[in-house]
């Protein structure tokens, strides 16, 4: 039978890992330090390996890696448990490239590329190779010099050793941030860093979006000057760039027809691109008088394409027909958004305000419960409350989850006192539940004492008497000679005792703890 490997993570918080056909299940035993421990199993629960630093799987799920102290390693074959042979003196580095389809490790304090049969990709070693911190084409190395080069993932050089530093560009953020994931920060002796691309070409836009710190306020301008020296040959979302240097915070550096010049034919030379299409759309959102300058240009179209790419711009859409006061578009598109986010969304918040007010309208009370009440699930997720001023329409509105406890409400004719709000709905007093989407009720200015008692248990004092066990302990005193007297024995007799096994006390009621009153039965 084939034997399946699987990862035993020991700690105090212990989950399991489940994978389509490998039969990984969860382990648990005492960790042997601080943070945990870990080691391989196979199929029948034998230890492969034991104490081990990491274990990671690789090369999506198809090996899995165990990291000894020493920073050695055994490589398995995740479906048939075999190990992989491997080289002497191989060391793991600090990271484990998951996610590539490649190994980086140590050999001879050099720093080589391996795939998963433990065979060299690169014939020379390096003096470090970057951990990738995700998936990658291509690796960024340093020889023997301590320059910095780039190689493909085949082992074949792409741009020779030559910079002081290199790092990967970084990462993307919906647009908001200049794209430069694609791109390399560099530096060179006596320079300021700068991008590079696979080329080895400089990326003005980049390299310009980043300079000019040292000029405060007017980095802005640093970066306009920088990018308008090379007009001619910039494209796409580097003009984009530029229009934002027209359109900043710095209100008296801005020109708002130079910004929808650029911007605009940023957007017609880059249309995929969302950092394009985004810095227009929030452009005209704030000049709406540029949308006549080009005939078709229109903010809701702009919208529907934003929003394809971040459901916040779905949700500008649906703001938009409400300003144009076209309730019914303004109402599908704030569905939209309500379809395409998870229930902890942000966006879902201001949807599912104007949704339950739309209700509102229409006489369905529970409906705009239901809305309101997931309305306050997505901003207590995101530890933000509700925007006051947006819930004035919704003011005279019951909703069971702003209901205390303690409160005494007046329910289908009778009086109910709220104990806790649950996942069923707010329980009353009688043990029933009043629905989350409930709005049928009215609170009422009346005392809970109505529907409480002296508690049974205590008798109406909080307090309750208690027998507490004790652990003997026998108590011993050290004998001493009488004062003047050498003869052995000569001593003052001293006693011994044993404390108490248990005594009485006091302790806090647990059943009304320590209120004296509880609910009638």
């Amino acid at each position: 039978m084939k034997q399946v490997i699987r990862i035993a993570f020991w700690s105090l918080i212990c989950f399991a890992l489940i994978f389509p056909s490998t039969g990984f299940s969860q382990n648990l035993t005492k960790g042997g330090f601080s943070m945990g421990s870990y080691e391989i199993l196979n199929a029948k629960g034998k230890a492969l390996m034991k104490n081990l630093r990491a274990v990671e799987l690789l090369n999506e799920g198809k090996h899995i890696i165990g990291v000894k102290e020493d920073f050695s390693f055994e490589l398995f074959d995740v479906q048939t448990g075999e190990k992989i042979a491997q080289e002497g003196g191989l060391k793991a580095p600090l990271f484990l490239c998951q996610g590539n389809p490649f190994l980086i490790l140590i050999q001879d304090s050099n720093y080589y590329v391996f795939d998963f049969n433990l065979k060299k990709i690169t014939e020379n070693g390096y003096r470090e190779i970057k951990d990738p911190q995700g998936k990658r084409t291509s690796l960024l190395v340093k020889d023997e010099n301590s320059n910095w080069g780039i190689i493909n993932l085949d082992g074949t050089e792409q741009i020779p050793p030559q910079y002081l530093s290199l790092d990967y560009g970084g990462g993307e953020l919906n647009g908001i941030l200049y794209p430069v994931a694609h791109l390399f920060r560099a530096t060179a002796k006596n320079s300021e860093s700068f991008y590079i691309n696979l080329s080895n070409e400089v990326d003005i836009a980049a390299t310009a979006n980043s300079c000019c710190y040292s000029m405060g306020e007017q980095q802005v301008v640093g970066k306009r000057l920088m990018l308008l020296e090379h007009s001619e040959k910039i494209r796409g979302i580097e003009k984009t760039l530029l229009g934002t240097t027209y359109n900043s915070t710095n209100r008296e550096n801005n020109n708002p027809a130079e910004a929808f010049k650029w911007l605009y034919q940023g957007w017609q030379e880059a249309p995929e691109s969302q950092y394009a299409l985004v810095k227009l759309t929030e452009f005209l959102r704030s000049n709406p008088e540029f949308l006549q300058a080009q005939e078709g240009l229109n903010l809701s179209s702009l919208y529907r394409l934003a929003g394809k790419q971040s459901p916040s711009y779905i949700l500008e859409l649906a703001e938009y027909f409400r300003w144009e006061n076209q309730p019914d578009s303004a109402k599908f598109y704030y569905e939209e958004v309500v379809k395409i986010t998870s229930e902890t969304n942000y966006s879902r918040v201001g949807a599912h305000i104007e949704l339950a007010k739309i209700a509102f309208r229409e006489g369905n009370k529970t409906l705009a419960a239901q809305h309101l009440n997931a309305a306050k699930k997505a901003a207590s997720a995101n530890q933000s409350p509700l925007p006051e001023y947006k819930l004035e329409e919704l003011s005279t509105m019951n909703l069971p989850t702003n209901l205390k406890y303690g409160q005494v409400i007046l329910y289908k004719g009778e009086k109910f006192m709220v104990l806790h709000g649950t996942p069923k709905g707010v329980e009353l007093s009688n043990g029933t539940y009043l629905p989350l989407t409930e709005t049928d009720f009215k609170v009422l200015n009346e005392s809970a004492d109505q529907f409480m008692t002296s508690c049974y248990a205590c008798a109406g004092s909080g307090k309750v008497t208690k027998t507490f066990k004790m652990t003997p302990i026998t108590v011993y005193s050290k004998p001493e000679l009488v004062s003047g007297s050498k003869v052995s024995g000569d001593y003052i007799k001293t006693t011994s005792y044993t404390t108490p096994s248990s005594y009485e006390g006091q302790e806090t009621c647990s059943v009304c703890y320590g209120k004296k009153v509880v609910l009638k039965k």
